[in-house]
């Protein structure tokens, strides 16, 4: 479950999408990065999964900075968490307006 407050949640109708907050939908999204691997992506969202793995610079964009802009989702960076290999795994949501 994501780190929304909780009177937001209380507005929020769950879904199998994600949570949607009147006219946006919120998903998580894992991404799992190395310099020998191609990202990993793993989400609910089969649209959403489609779109991040064809985009070569989400990955990138992500371990430099905190967002990244991908066909109307706003992707955001809660937390990355660094494992052996070099690889990486950043914590996301994914954030779409007009849902």
């Amino acid at each position: 479950m994501s780190n929304l407050p909780l009177d937001t949640l209380t507005k929020t109708a769950a879904t199998e999408e994600g949570f949607k907050l009147e006219e946006m939908q919120i998903d998580a999204l894992l991404i799992v990065s190395g310099p020998d691997i191609e990202p990993i992506i793993l989400t609910r969202d089969i649209e959403l999964f489609r779109l991040a793995s064809e985009d070569n610079r989400l990955a990138p964009s992500i371990a430099s900075g905190n967002r990244h802009e991908l066909q109307g989702w706003q992707i955001v960076r809660r937390s990355s968490i660094a494992y052996a290999g070099e690889r990486v795994m950043y914590d996301c949501l994914a954030i779409r307006q007009g849902a």
